[in-house]
C-alpha cells in the first residue's frame, strides 16, 4: 500500500483544483456565446410573436366590425319588416 504524506495530499488537490479551474475558464466563453445565440434566437421569435399576435388583433377588429355591420343591417331588417307588417 502506498503511503501518501499529507503535503502530497494538498498539492494533489490543488492540482486539482486548478486543472477544474482551467477548464471553466476555457468552457466560459463557449457557454457566453452559445448563451449569446440563444438570446438572439429568443429576441427574434419575440418579434415574430409580435408581429403575429398584431395579425389577430387586427383581424379580431375586422370581424367585431362585420358582426357590428351584421347587427345593424339584421336591425334595419327588422323594422323594414314591422313596417311591412303594419300595413
Amino acid at each position: 500500500m502506498e503511503k501518501t504524506y499529507a503535503p502530497a495530499k494538498a498539492i494533489k488537490k490543488e492540482y486539482i483544483e486548478l486543472l477544474n479551474k482551467s477548464v471553466d475558464m476555457v468552457a466560459t466563453p463557449s457557454l457566453i456565446k452559445d448563451s449569446v445565440s440563444q438570446i438572439e434566437h429568443g429576441s427574434e421569435i419575440a418579434d415574430k410573436s409580435g408581429a403575429v399576435l398584431s395579425n389577430i388583433v387586427n383581424s379580431v377588429k375586422k370581424v367585431s366590425d362585420l358582426n357590428n355591420e351584421i347587427a345593424a343591417a339584421s336591425s334595419e331588417q327588422t323594422t323594414g319588416f314591422s313596417k311591412s307588417a303594419r300595413r
